[in-house]
């Protein structure tokens, strides 16, 4: 698969977090709000020249290993994509039901996330 299509997915799968958002579709919203993110995540590391990982943790880890060099941006990164990954793990596979306020408290992580990549990594 031409790496393009997950920059594509990336921003597929925003739109309709986003629009899940405001239609109350609150679990739909934070699943979407990870996978929006892991798209992204794997198109950066595959445009790079590396294979991505297939579970999150591994993933994570060396998307934040080989592409992200400032320290601190490391480290606030690592702390965001783990707290929005399993804000999508408790109402995917756990007893977890999202409210608003918990969707909102997705997508503030999710906004952080793309402003830290964008000032770190270029598209």
């Amino acid at each position: 698969m031409n790496y393009r299509v997950y920059l594509k997915k990336y921003e597929v799968l925003r739109k309709e977090a986003e629009r899940d958002l405001s239609l109350g579709m609150y679990n739909k919203a934070v699943s979407g709000f990870w996978f929006s993110i892991e798209a992204l995540l794997r198109y950066l590391i595959m445009k790079s020249g590396k294979t991505p990982p297939e579970r999150a943790g591994p993933l994570i880890s060396k998307f934040i290993n080989e592409l992200i060099y400032k320290l601190d941006a490391k480290k606030k990164l690592r702390e965001l994509l783990n707290g929005l990954y399993i804000k999508r793990r408790e109402v995917d596979h756990r007893r977890k039901i999202a409210d608003e306020a918990y969707a909102v408290r997705a997508y503030s992580k999710y906004r952080e996330i793309i402003e830290i990549i964008e000032k770190n990594v270029s598209f």
